[in-house]
Parts: C-alpha cells; structure tokens; sequence
C-alpha cells in the first residue's frame, strides 16, 4: 500500500511559527511527489507567471535588485554580489525571514519589520539565479525554504502572480539536481561483529587522563562513547548536560559491522554504558553548554583535552573555550570546504564522498586548526543517516585522534584553516535530504 503523501513545511503563518528543518522524517518519493502537490496548491488561479517586475518597496528589495544586475555584469561584480548574497542567505538561514532594512554588519534594522511578501520574492528569484550560475546548493537550500514561506501566507495579488514563474524554477533547479545524481548503488550485506569470547575478552580499558567529554542524550554521544570502549580507552570524566533520556523502544540495538566501523547500539543510553565501564559522570541540571555550572566543573577539573559531544545547534561560547582544556570536536564535513550542518547529505548531492575533520574548537563554526581528516564510503540503503552512519564516522575518526594522542602525548594540528576559503551550508531542506537519500536507494520509512 502507497504511503500517503504529506508536505507539512508550506502551512501556517511561518513568519510568525518559523521552521527549522532539523531531523526532518523520511519518507521516500511520496514526499517529492507532495511537495509539487503543495506548490500547485498553493498557486491557486495564479497558473500563468506575471509580465511585471515586482516593485522595491524595502532598502533590501533595493539590495536585492542591485546583486541581480550584479550578477550579470563582470567577474568581479559577480563575485561581490555573491558575497553580499552570501550573508543575506546566512541572516535568512537563522532567523527565516527578510527584513526590511539591514546594517553594514547585515543585522536587522528593525527586528519587527519582516512581513513585506514582495522581499521573498524577490529573494527567491535571486536564490534561483545565483543557483543557476553556480550550481552551489546552498542557494538551492534556501530559495526552497523562502517558497515555503511563499507557499504558507496570504500574499496581495501582486506577489500572487509571480509564484508560477518561481515555483517553476524551483522544479526545474530540482529537475537538474536529481539527473546528475547517480544511480543507487546495490544493497550491501549486513555483517555481524565476531562474538567475544573468554579467551579474547577485551582487557580493562586505558583511562585517558586529563582527557574529559561533554556529552548529552543523542545518538552521537552514544557512538563516541561505545566506539572509545569498543578500542580499549575512555575518558578520565564526562559532563553530562541535561537530563538523560530512555532510549526509544523503536529503535533496534546495532550489533553491526559496516565497512569496518562498529556502529552504535542505541538501545543502551549513554548513562548504563558508563555505569558498567566505571566512567565518572557529572550531571549539570542545564542542558547549555555555556551554563555557568560547565563552567565551573572545567576551572575546577585538571582536564587538558575535552571530546566535545554537546547538544546540536549550540555554539560554544569563547568563555567556555577559554575555561581551561582544548576542545576537540568531531565535524561531519570535510573541511575546509564543508562547514556548518548536515553535511552529508550536500556531499552526496554534490558527488563527493562524506568525510570527517578532527578540529580544535574555535569561536567561529568549524575554522579551528585541522587535527585530521577522512573519507568514508556513501551510507547504504538500510542505515539511519542521522542517528547511525553520522555517528558511526565521527567516532571512527575520534578513535584514531585519542590513538595519536596517547601515542604521541599530545594533539598536534596539521593545518590551520583560512576563514575566507570553503563553504558554509545550513540545514537541509527535506526536499534536497530526499533527493540525497534517494540517490543511495535508501528505504522508504519514517524515521
């Protein structure tokens, strides 16, 4: 029986009630197949695309039509105008929305100023012409996440008129995504880890003195934690932020190999791993990073080193970083080319392998100096990308980073990052996570 196709990202007042996009659910092409359903919807008696231009009613319509012009003009103009569209596309990504007026340092000028329809419009087709020069995703990213916006609220007549035009690119930029796709790959076996037996039992395992994690209940913490075991080393402490969680009773245990890696058995939450391996845990009752109480355990700790595993989407703040211990953190991405979030899925659709960078924590997103890097193959079919492979790969490399520490007494980078090279993407649009999924035959479920 057919899954029923639902496209829930282009209803209510998402001005007011903003998406995020985080862990969207899979649900194979029926979602594809839903979100043009939404966009016809969402057309109305609007079918034919409006001859006129939208008139700037903001500073930052003004803005909007000056990259236009830009982008058509030399090398150099070009390249300011993305630069410029770069930081726009960076405001609209945290806060999803266009305000009507911006600083130099590309704040809002008045943070109650963001209703005016025609600026999404006009941003969207910005978005979907910069996409075209490019080909860079980010800017596919977010003119999916505006129309969204253009989807959900009532717009004046005027802006009504160019939804056609800009639905329309947005398939077309989608159409040409998915041809340079690959086809999926065949279905690789499941293998079984080899069953412990007395006479190979693993031996009591090294206590990495000086070396702490802040963890938290999710998957990642899990993996880290299993995966340190699983090689004979933990760490001298963990800070544990927040509450812990029962493991969900959907969620199958992963007595599994993959390639190598030993993937996460998250039927056991991290707190009973702990319990049985005798790892010390400190609970601090907030679940900030940034809380005075963390603070305070790590002026107080003799740490030197700290496996960061903390909650997603928080930045680490410079007093923290400053506290005492370096902070080595584990980014899903190859760096220095894919900073930010869910970076998987944007090297899957942009043809590369996803990789791991081991990195000291800097106060900017994933510029501190490179500890190491890898490549790893694209997930299969049957993973969980989010709560198995992206956890799986990150310990993988966390396991051969505490290896050269124990071997070599400490962490030496070997590079440090330049700020202005590389990418920073945001969170995926459930329509390019699909069209990533997809191209690896991933199986149709809600996860």
């Amino acid at each position: 029986m057919k899954q029923q196709a639902t496209y829930p990202y282009a209803s209510g007042d998402l001005l007011e009630e903003r998406n995020t996009y985080f862990y969207s659910s899979y649900h194979g092409e029926v979602l594809l197949e839903a979100w043009q359903a939404r966009r016809r919807e969402g057309l109305g008696a609007s079918r034919q695309p409006s001859p006129a231009p939208l008139p700037a009613g903001t500073n930052t319509d003004h803005i909007i039509k000056d990259m236009v012009m830009a982008l058509g003009k030399s090398s150099n103009e070009t390249a300011a105008a993305l630069a410029r569209l770069d930081r726009l596309v960076q405001r609209f990504e945290v806060t999803k929305r266009i305000f009507d007026g911006y600083t130099d340092e590309w704040r809002a000028e008045d943070r109650s100023h963001y209703h005016n329809a025609a600026s999404y419009a006009l941003f969207s087709d910005l978005l979907s012409l910069a996409f075209g020069k490019t080909g860079c995703l980010t800017y596919m990213n977010a003119m999916l996440k505006c129309n969204d916006i253009l989807n959900a609220i009532d717009l004046p007549p005027v802006v009504r008129h160019h939804l056609p035009s800009l639905f329309a690119k947005e398939r077309t930029h989608a159409e040409a995504i998915r041809a340079r796709l690959p086809p999926p790959l065949a279905p690789e076996p499941i293998s079984e880890p080899p069953v412990a037996s007395k006479g190979n039992m693993v031996a009591a395992p090294q206590v990495l003195n000086g070396v702490f994690m802040i963890a938290c209940a999710s998957a990642r913490s899990q993996a880290y934690i299993q995966a340190m075991l699983a090689k004979g080393m933990v760490p001298e402490q963990v800070i544990f932020l927040g509450p812990e969680k029962e493991p969900s009773s959907s969620i199958s245990p992963q007595a599994r190999l993959w390639c190598g890696l030993s993937l996460p058995e998250l039927s056991e939450s991290f707190s009973t791993t702990c319990a049985k391996a005798g790892i010390p845990v400190h609970t601090t009752e907030a679940a900030d990073v940034n809380s005075d109480e963390v603070l305070q355990a790590l002026q107080e700790s003799d740490a030197h080193l700290v496996v960061y595993s903390g909650i997603g989407g928080q930045i680490v703040q410079k007093r923290i970083l400053e506290a005492g211990p370096r902070f080595v953190h584990m980014h899903a991405g190859w760096l220095p080319e894919y900073r930010g979030s869910t970076t998987v899925y944007y090297s899957l659709l942009n043809g590369n392998s996803p990789g791991v960078s081991a990195i000291f924590l800097d106060v900017n997103i994933d510029t501190g100096p490179i500890l190491n890097r890898q490549t790893y193959p694209p997930p299969p079919a049957w993973m969980d990308v989010d709560l198995i492979y992206d956890g799986a790969i990150r310990a993988d490399l966390l396991c051969q980073v505490m290896v050269q520490h124990i071997e070599q007494g400490q962490l030496i980078p070997m590079a440090n990052q330049d700020p202005e090279i590389g990418r920073t993407y945001y969170v995926i649009h459930p329509v390019l996570k699909h069209m990533a999924l997809l191209s690896i035959g991933a199986i149709s479920k809600d996860v």
